[in-house]
């Protein structure tokens, strides 16, 4: 009996083994021995951030969790490295967790840069569970230069004036991507027209809005008015930042980044000085000046003005300054007349288009037209350039030629007549010609009419047309002669008993216009007329 009782206690106690492992205390909760298992799901990794955002999770664990607690360390270069920040999360009775940082909080101001994220939760039984994430805190606009508009009230500056194809041209900065830009565009009364976005614009800005025969150009380009057109844009900059709000927060505008409205004109910053200091606004690079709107500039003592005693000092003036000289609004003009150029200097005058060069009142050509035929060494130069058009098209040496072509009073060529080529017109786009002379241009005709011819096209196959209303002529006027004379004159001979000495000089009838002297004893004389001349042409 006493070894059947012994078995059937072992027995008890075994199955008391098998069908209940783990360890109670009485009727209590059993041991926690696990640490609770946790996760980020928003933001994530390396995300770039603006505004208050929620950085939130989940937590899991069978004896639940007391605590979450957030730690932001600043692991950027900078005065500001190895700062750290302290939060503790709500903790829901759905398996998660969220937190809502400010980066404007009045007691904990977060700057610009890159944090690491460290979470960590803890249990009821005294284990934690450590998360780490990277982010990039970014409340700070893009600064952006742009190198030809101007802002719409500046009156003292010319106004770019673009042809076929209006772009912006500068440079931005922003510690991460420019995402992109919308360039807003009105016409010259203010009227809103269109919307150009262009994204992912690099640093260096060289962006074509609208490009001639385009729907965005067809849309800012009156072509009813033709001509130049004056047109206004705003140009909003987005970086890559994107909100992260608290449930119920959520917006539209979510996605887009911090926005820039004001931008800078590099003009502008060349002319800007930093009040109290001695370098100009253009001094700075654009990642230093980006640096100091959002908080994290530092220089090296050498690079700073010795009238400022510290770098937030320095800051605080160039914030200033550059606070005074953003714009909103800028202006430019439009033409897509994108011929390339060339001018003539030499000539008195250019010929007005339908104006003549021949003055009927005195039956002769206008002085101001005239050139005087010289030799080879004497005479009037000309200096022909040519200019690429409004978008700066090169032009095309191979299609350039230069020359003189006979045409009537009003510069209209004549087109039988001969081309007179201006020798190395085809090796450059500037060049000084020889004298004007019919001994240095082979062909040229005096007393006669000519137009300075100057044909060819840029890369983009536009023609090169004068750069005035009219045309460049001029008339080939002889050269002035000099007429010598020597006249000497004795009497023929006289009758018998004649008195000679009543007979005037014979000068005085060859010299004197309508005189109406004794003819008949003019008749009494023997005149000998010597001439010599100098000029280009014989005389009549």
């Amino acid at each position: 009996m006493k070894c059947k009782n012994f078995f059937l206690g072992a027995l008890a106690a075994l199955s008391i083994f098998v069908f209940f492992p783990t360890c109670e205390i009485g009727l209590g909760e059993s041991v926690d021995t696990e640490p609770p298992t946790g996760s980020i799901s928003s933001p994530g990794v390396n995300a770039v951030i603006r505004d208050a955002f929620a950085l939130k999770g989940e937590w899991h664990d069978e004896a639940g969790v007391k605590q979450v607690t957030i730690d932001l360390k600043y692991t950027s270069e900078g005065k500001n490295k190895g700062k750290s920040y302290s939060y503790n999360a709500t903790i829901n009775k759905d398996n998660s967790w969220i937190c809502k940082i400010d980066p404007e909080s009045q007691t904990q101001p977060l700057v610009d840069g890159t944090y690491l994220a460290t979470i960590i939760i803890y249990d009821n039984g005294g284990h934690q569970t450590k998360l780490e994430r990277s982010y990039i805190i970014d409340n700070t606009a893009p600064v952006v230069i742009l190198s030809y508009l101007k802002p719409d009230d500046d009156t003292k500056t010319e106004i770019k004036t673009y042809g076929q194809n209006f772009y912006l041209s500068g440079k931005a900065a922003d510690d991460n991507n420019i995402n992109s830009i919308d360039v807003e565009l009105y016409d010259r009364n203010g009227n809103y027209l269109t919307t150009v976005t262009k994204k992912n614009v690099p640093a260096a800005i060289e962006q074509d809005v609208a490009t001639y025969g385009n729907e965005e150009y067809d849309l800012i380009y009156d072509t009813d008015l033709g001509g130049t057109q004056a047109l206004y844009c705003k140009i909003l900059a987005y970086d890559d930042a994107k909100r992260y709000p608290m449930p119920g927060e959520e917006s539209s505008e979510d996605n887009l980044g911090n926005c820039q409205e004001k931008y800078y004109f590099q003009t502008k910053l060349a002319t800007t000085e930093v009040e109290g200091t001695e370098k100009y606004l253009d001094d700075y690079k654009t990642n230093d000046l980006y640096h100091m709107l959002n908080g994290t500039y530092t220089s090296s003592d050498s690079a700073r003005s010795a009238s400022v005693s510290s770098d937030d000092e320095e800051v605080e003036k160039v914030i200033k300054a550059l606070s005074e000289i953003g714009v909103e609004r800028g202006t430019f003009q439009l033409n897509p007349k994108n011929n390339p150029t060339f001018t003539v200097i030499g000539l008195n005058q250019a010929l007005p288009e339908g104006e003549s060069m021949y003055d009927e009142s005195k039956g002769e050509p206008k002085t101001a037209y005239q050139v005087t035929n010289g030799d080879a060494d004497s005479g009037i130069p000309l200096t022909i350039s040519v200019t690429p058009g409004l978008d700066n098209y090169s032009i095309d040496n191979s299609s350039l030629k230069m020359y003189f072509q006979e045409c009537d009073y009003y510069g209209k060529v004549i087109e039988t007549a001969e081309k007179i080529t201006i020798t190395n017109a085809e090796k450059s786009t500037t060049i000084k010609t020889s004298p004007i002379s019919t001994a240095n241009f082979a062909g040229l005709k005096l007393n006669t009419y000519y137009k300075v011819c100057v044909t060819g096209t840029d890369t983009k196959n536009n023609d090169i047309v004068s750069d005035i209303d009219g045309t460049y002529a001029f008339y080939l006027a002889p050269t002035n002669g000099v007429i010598e004379l020597t006249l000497t004159g004795k009497p023929w001979g006289k009758e018998e008993g004649e008195d000679t000495s009543a007979f005037e000089p014979a000068t005085n009838y060859v010299s004197s216009v309508g005189n109406t002297g004794d003819y008949e004893n003019y008749k009494k004389f023997k005149v000998t007329l010597n001439y010599s001349y100098t000029g280009d042409t014989a005389l009549n």
